[in-house]
């Protein structure tokens, strides 16, 4: 109820947490597990299972954080809910290899450009369940097979401020 963006990333009616949302859960325990540093990356990233938000029953998320090595931390993030039954119900839904550094990540160069046919917003969200909150692309200007070009209009406000992994 305090989040309603999740609407917006509904499968079937049922809100589900975005995979970038669990990513952002990891960056900010890995930055707990190493303490002074910076978000600067995510390998090894699995999304095994969608964490549902079922008919408005709370689910508490349990993220972990394990450290490799100076500049990796290995997460996961849980879910635990009581079930119809009343049993605890716990599952793994999202997994990463979080890295980080002494200094904050510099954006990447823009991609190359691959012309090709492009593809409206209406195009790109026919294809997506997203709701308006996470349709941040306005256009695809350029698609390739593995890249595409694209206008995006982002604002983090509806979800929150001082994300580490800029999710949208």
């Amino acid at each position: 109820d305090a989040d309603p963006w999740l609407e917006d990333h509904s499968i079937d009616g049922t809100p589900v947490l975005p995979g970038v949302i669990g990513l952002e859960l990891m960056a900010a325990v890995a930055r707990f597990a190493r303490p002074g540093t910076f978000f600067v990356g995510a390998q090894d990233v699995k999304f095994t299972a969608p964490v549902k938000l079922h008919k408005g029953e709370p689910t508490d998320l349990i993220v972990t954080a394990e450290r490799i090595d100076d500049h990796n931390v290995r997460c996961s993030l849980e879910s635990e809910r009581t079930g119809r039954t009343g049993r605890t119900l716990r599952a793994t839904h999202f997994e990463a290899n979080i890295s980080v550094g002494l200094m904050e990540a510099i954006d990447p160069l823009p991609p190359a450009f691959f012309a090709e046919e492009p593809l409206t917003k209406e195009d790109i969200y026919r294809r997506f369940f997203h709701g308006p909150v996470f349709q941040v692309l306005a256009e695809a200007e350029s698609v390739g097979q593995t890249a595409l070009m694209c206008e995006a209009v982002i604002t983090h406000a509806p979800i929150g401020d001082g994300l580490l992994t800029a999710p949208l």
